[in-house]
């Protein structure tokens, strides 16, 4: 294509959360890979042996062991994060010209304004917020409401007897 460069960053390191073992550094690993990068995998521990089984199965489709490790490596040129913001923040302070790609927990709101269906915002909401154990990133973690919305007793009674008729597992 015309005006159109393609160049390798080099060796990328990914870190994924715990709550995906699988989803997330699949996609960061082929993605990094994919565009002819190194990658380093540094999963979080409790993940580690589905990071490793995931790795197995790129080394046995014939991905190079050279270029997708399990192990540090001081000559990293990016770093891929799916993690917490005091995760990044170490990383950005130990080493402030990295070039980091990171998504970060945080408060996901919801927001019900007094136009919304309350009985499908009461549903979605509490779907947001206890659907995956509440372990999925984007799950609700902050309910901002209108005043009449907050001062709405039946919208309070469905949304308490909603979340407590739902059965959320172990993480």
């Amino acid at each position: 294509y015309e005006n159109l460069e393609f160049s390798v960053k080099g060796v990328g390191v990914v870190v994924p959360p715990w709550n995906f073992p699988v989803a997330i550094p699949l996609g960061g690993v082929a993605s990094t890979l994919a565009a002819g990068n190194t990658v380093i995998i540094k999963p979080a521990s409790v993940a580690a042996l589905t990071a490793y089984e995931m790795c197995k199965c790129f080394w046995d489709a014939g991905i190079s062991k050279n270029v997708l490790h399990l192990i540090a490596n001081k000559d990293v040129d990016f770093v891929i994060l799916t993690g917490g913001e005091d995760t990044a923040a170490t990383m950005l302070k130990t080493r402030p010209d990295l070039f980091l790609t990171a998504e970060t927990g945080g408060k996901d709101a919801t927001i019900v304004t007094n136009m919304a269906d309350r009985e499908q915002a009461v549903k979605n909401v509490c779907q947001s917020a206890f659907a995956n154990s509440g372990q999925k990133c984007s799950a609700t973690s902050l309910l901002v409401l209108e005043e009449e919305v907050y001062n709405d007793e039946a919208f309070k009674k469905a949304l308490v007897d909603t979340a407590a008729s739902m059965s959320v597992g172990s993480v």
